[in-house]
């Protein structure tokens, strides 16, 4: 007699637990914002590096603010 209680609540929390699961899977999903982060705001053109840069040197480039390769390698002949 004890067997079969112990059975049957195994089987009885076995079959919640399934619905359970099934009916979590299929609800729908909760839809978030994108985190806004404090750092998104435009840089003023005041203060970024422009593309080119002209010097008594000859032009100097720039992508991003890091210099190109070719304008590595010419400022080491001069620098």
């Amino acid at each position: 007699m004890k067997i079969k209680l112990v059975t049957t609540m195994a089987v009885t929390g076995l079959m919640v637990a399934g619905l359970t699961t099934a009916a979590w899977a299929a609800s729908p999903k909760m839809i978030t914002q994108k985190p806004v982060m404090k750092m998104t705001t435009p840089l003023p053109e005041n203060i970024t590096t422009p593309a080119k840069v002209k010097s008594p040197i000859g032009t100097l480039e720039f992508f991003d603010g890091i210099p190109t390769l070719t304008t590595k390698e010419f400022q080491g002949t001069y620098g």
